[in-house]
């Protein structure tokens, strides 16, 4: 077809009909809704009202559009009607009541297929801002994304939004962490495109497998690594003049090859050249090397490390 576009050109365009009457229409309707855009008058709802009249006098079928609150309303009544649980229903509503909520009253009767991810990410946000957990927040993506998905089968939007928004669960989280730890919440913010208060909320959920150096805003994080069935912290003992056995520092063992030792009392003087002001070493500390299982005993538990751990 051949029509004048918004910018006051002549353009072709294939109509993939090959109905010269129905190519006409289709031409029509789009040159008028190319001088709306010359106009400034070419808003959504001009969209879709001149879609609508181009299917139906070419095709005989209405363009059907639901608004977001519509369908999220229908798919809750469809999961109802389905069999589902009243408790999978009830789990849901408040979830697509609260979107609903947080996009405002004008937005909710835009059309489904207008859901952006940047909404949904503000909607989980808002979540964790309001005190719950980074499990619960993500909760309400996936609810969103299943409903999404539904409006997709449809053929009511082209993709699904919410599989653009990252979790913030901490299975999510923990390779971000490995990779670049020890990485503040501001860097892990903004790898995820998320607020730093989210990182920092969220991070709450990795309990005590997470290490913290630094203070207030200069907080790096860091994750503890397994060793084996050792675990991951060890006390290191001195030996005084006395013969008496005493607490002299604790050996952390750290992902990405990092070692943490924190000293009991005051560091030893050439401590400082070797790890960071937070203990923290570029793999194992030369100083233990010496503690090491060597000869018959350290065979006979290397043995048993590879029978009996794959991650020694």
């Amino acid at each position: 077809m051949k029509f004048r576009a918004e910018d006051g050109r002549v353009v072709m365009r294939s109509t993939k009909t090959t109905d010269r009457t129905t190519a006409m229409l289709m031409a029509i309707e789009s040159e008028a809704a190319a001088k709306k855009a010359r106009a400034g008058e070419l808003t959504q709802a001009v969209i879709l009202k001149t879609l609508g009249e181009m299917m139906e006098k070419t095709i005989g079928e209405k363009l059907a559009v639901s608004s977001i609150a519509d369908f999220f309303a229908e798919w809750l009544a469809g999961k109802a009607r389905t069999g589902k649980s009243a408790a999978t229903v009830n789990r849901c509503r408040p979830i697509l009541d609260g979107f609903v909520k947080s996009i405002g009253p004008k937005r909710s009767m835009a059309s489904i297929g207008s859901v952006t991810a940047t909404e949904i990410g503000r909607f989980r946000d808002q979540q964790i801002d309001e005190g719950k957990s980074a499990s619960t927040a993500d909760l309400t993506v996936r609810v969103l994304q299943a409903v999404l998905t539904s409006a997709h089968r449809q053929g009511l939007i082209l993709q699904n939004p919410a599989t653009a928004v990252e979790s913030l669960e901490s299975p999510h989280l923990a390779p971000l962490i490995r990779a670049r730890g020890p990485v503040s919440a501001t860097e892990l913010a903004a790898v995820l495109r998320v607020n730093r208060t989210t990182i920092v909320r969220a991070l709450a959920d990795f309990g005590d497998g997470l290490v913290m150096m630094g203070a207030t805003r200069s907080t790096r994080y860091v994750l503890r690594r397994q060793v084996g069935n050792a675990g991951s912290r060890w006390p290191i003992y001195s030996v005084d003049e006395s013969g008496q056995a005493r607490l002299w520092a604790e050996l952390e063992a750290l992902h990405e090859r990092h070692w943490r030792i924190l000293w009991a009392g005051t560091p030893p003087a050439w401590a400082d050249r070797f790890a960071n002001r937070e203990g923290l070493w570029e793999g194992f500390p030369f100083f233990l090397s010496d503690a090491r299982p060597q000869g018959f005993l350290g065979r006979a538990i290397s043995a048993y490390a590879l029978n009996h751990s794959k991650h020694w």
